[in-house]
């Protein structure tokens, strides 16, 4: 039995359970009680995203290689995971939930397992002859684990390990100054200079984490009554995440138990509703960039570390890896108080420990505080909650019916020792260096009811509304800046303006380097469409085309040339999320008019070089560049375009500084995107949210609802969801 266009009715514990769609396929759970709402969550889970589920707890555990294909990229994504071992937390976590959040987990993970035992398995898992075996309550835990650092602690991790690599390379501390100003206080070159380090990524398996939500960047805002067209809050989210695979990252639900009726979208695996809105309340969050990673220098030899002037044996993991049609793999993992070793301490000399603040005992406060949010009735209360999330690390924004709006960031900071910002790796063998425990969540930046009427977050940085500074690497505020231009463009903002919002293609960056940039300009058909450019990056638009060529040169002209060398540029540029996430340090420099990275020459000089070179080529439209397909992510683009597992290709709207993010790289030869993957309008006036979503709600290639969203989210149209 699926759920398809017809109405279901289940039971559990005695109680019955209906599911049906309304008329945009949107899945709708009505039930007595709240756990009975949660068992119809994991059902229809289970019905439209199984191969999802599936295939992320399979990377999870780091069981790909056993249940996909035993192929070296399968054995090095489960070597990786098996070192960073969500598992055994996982496992504890599920004990650690108090009793109300542990009858909801145990209520969806009997949904989901009612559907397993009773319906065919998708016809991609019997390509592979994989039978998944029944859903557990930490396979939810272990879902969120590896959400909290799959793209949000990696991205931090990769940026300090390049500060790692740039010193090893010979720059200078006057110029790590420069990109990072104030951050590097008490930094240990020399130490440094001799550390081995492993790579920072998985070769040619990357690919794998697909099926993993990447988080990387978001906006959200919030309208006070005063500033509101209808005189109610406003609340406005769009999570950014990879949207070039299908299905999309989220699911939609509306579930009413208990007299409560809740409207908003979910994680496939994960009971809560993450972004989403009640009679009451609306809520949704971004990436705080808060430093929950960092990175230790171990001395080791003969497979012990030093700790102050003694050697200490490490803890040895054995993990046991059993390929697909191969022999076993035996992994020892090296394990101290900091974390796991990258690196063979057998071997003498410096290696990193890798410290994540979520690797333990992490997960159980997120889902017991997103478990609470339908039944939360003021932006107060909700703040207070949700302060108390542990992983990932997220600034939140609410509104409430009664015209409250707030603002709170929540995640696990680790407590560093004075002077010490998290950015680079400290000597292990010093104990001052430790962690000693983590920030009080009340310290955590916070705002309630501002009086300009209205708050908004876009990974900027916010540590002055906290008594704790958790971000020490925060994305350019151009995204926020931008927002908060056109939130005080107008004495009063409607739903159409949030829309417009959401479609907005101003560049605060273009902005701030097009003064520079056109008295340099020749007198050219390239230099005239750049003198007349209006910093909107349309489809249609040349010059955007041409000042994304001209800021690539000025890239590689400052960093890539006698650094890293133009290979290693044009990998950081093409291949990592560097340049995606961290613009802003290099902008800084790149707007200075004089700067140490510029090595003696003028601005002037360095940017009329990138100029003429960048002006020199043929001239494309900037959509030209832009192309994506949504690809199918069991078949990754392999089957033919008739078929119609995938959707595209057609171009991606915005660019990295603009509201509406478009980034668009390669890992390690896959194309990932970060962009709007899903849009949320709530009015308190009304009872309905307004959505739309990179995808639809199945990942079956043959059900009407596989991309039935996808137009509506490409050119702005919402449907209206409704609270009934």
């Amino acid at each position: 039995m699926r759920l398809k266009g017809q109405e279901i009715a289940l039971e559990f514990q005695g109680e019955p359970i209906r599911l049906k769609r309304d008329e945009n396929g949107v899945p709708q759970v009505t039930s007595v009680s709240e756990a009975g709402a949660y068992f119809g969550l994991g059902w229809v889970h289970a019905n439209d995203r199984m191969v999802q589920m599936m295939l992320v707890r399979l990377i999870a555990r780091g069981e790909a290689s056993e249940n996909l294909k035993g192929t070296d990229e399968f054995i090095a994504i489960d070597t990786f995971m098996r070192k960073i071992n969500f598992r055994d937390d996982a496992r504890a976590q599920v004990n650690a939930l108090d009793a109300d959040s542990r009858s909801v987990l145990e209520a969806y993970t009997t949904g989901v397992n009612e559907f397993l035992g009773h319906n065919r398995l998708p016809f991609e898992f019997k390509l592979i002859k994989y039978k998944p075996e029944p859903w557990k309550p930490e396979d939810s835990l272990i879902t969120i684990k590896i959400m909290g650092y799959v793209g949000l602690a990696q991205a931090q991790g990769d940026m300090e390990k390049l500060i790692v690599q740039m010193i090893r390379n010979g720059t200078s501390l006057e110029k790590l100054n420069e990109l990072f100003p104030g951050q590097l206080n008490g930094i240990n070159m020399e130490a440094l200079k001799k550390v081995t380090l492993e790579s920072p990524k998985i070769p040619q398996s990357i690919k794998w984490l697909h099926p993993v939500p990447h988080m990387s960047a978001s906006n959200n805002w919030a309208v006070a009554p005063s500033k509101s067209a209808s005189g109610k809050a406003v609340y406005c989210s769009d999570p950014h995440l990879e949207v070039n695979r299908l299905p999309g990252v989220w699911y939609e639900i509306m579930m009413k138990f208990d007299g409560n009726a809740v409207i908003g979208t979910t994680i496939p695996g994960v009971p809560g509703i993450l972004y989403g809105r009640t009679g009451r309340l609306a809520w949704g969050f971004t990436y705080s960039f808060m430093d929950m990673i960092d990175f230790y220098i171990e001395d080791c030899k003969d497979g012990a570390f030093r700790r102050g002037s003694e050697w200490v044996p490490f803890n040895v993991r054995k993990e046991t890896i059993r390929p697909k049609g191969k022999a076993p793999v035996i992994l020892s993992v090296y394990e101290n108080l900091h974390g796991f070793l990258e690196g063979d301490p057998n071997r003498p000399g410096y290696y990193l420990t890798t410290a994540w603040s979520g690797r333990q005992n992490g997960g159980a406060d997120a889902l017991m505080n997103m478990i609470k949010l339908p039944r939360i009735k003021s932006t107060k209360e909700a703040m207070e909650a949700m302060r108390n999330v542990d992983i990932p690390p997220l600034d939140f924004i609410f509104a409430d019916r009664d015209g409250n709006i707030g603002f709170q960031m929540c995640g696990r900071m680790p407590r560093r020792k004075k002077g010490w910002s998290g950015l680079y790796p400290v000597e292990g063998w010093m104990p001052e260096n430790d962690w000693q425990g983590f920030v009080d969540p009340a310290d955590l930046p916070r705002s309630y009811n501002p009086e300009c009427g209205f708050l908004a977050t876009a990974n900027n940085d916010l540590n002055h509304l906290g008594r704790a500074k958790p971000i020490n690497l925060p994305m350019a505020p151009y995204r926020y800046d931008r927002i908060m231009e056109l939130l005080t463009s107008k004495e009063k903002l409607g739903v159409d303006d949030m829309k417009k919002m959401h479609y907005d293609l101003y560049s605060k960056q273009a902005e701030l380097f097009m003064p520079i940039i056109r008295p340099l300009l020749p007198d050219s058909p390239a230099g005239e469409l750049l003198k007349k450019w209006d910093f909107r990056y349309g489809e249609d638009s040349k010059a955007a085309f041409l000042f994304e060529k001209i800021y690539r040169e000025l890239l590689g002209s400052v960093f890539g040339q006698i650094e890293w060398g133009e290979d290693v540029f044009n990998y950081m540029d093409r291949e990592t999320g560097i340049f995606i996430d961290f613009y802003g340090n290099f902008d800084r420099v790149l707007l200075r008019e004089s700067a140490v990275w510029f090595n003696g020459s003028p601005r002037e000089q360095i940017y009329r070089k990138a100029i003429e070179k960048a002006l020199s080529g043929a001239i494309k439209t900037y959509g030209e560049t832009r192309q994506i397909t949504m690809v199918n992510l069991f078949f990754g683009g392999k089957l033919p375009k008739f078929l119609g597992f995938d959707y595209g290709p057609f171009p991606l709207k915005g660019n990295r500084a603009t509201i509406i993010q478009g980034a668009i790289y390669k890992n390690d030869g896959l194309s990932t995107t970060f962009h709007p993957s899903y849009r949320m309008i709530a009015d308190f006036a009304t009872d309905v949210l307004e959505t739309n979503i990179a995808g639809g709600p199945s990942d079956r290639r043959f059900s009407k609802w596989y991309t039935s969203d996808v137009e509506n989210w490409r050119h702005g149209s919402y449907k209206k969801l409704q609270i009934k």
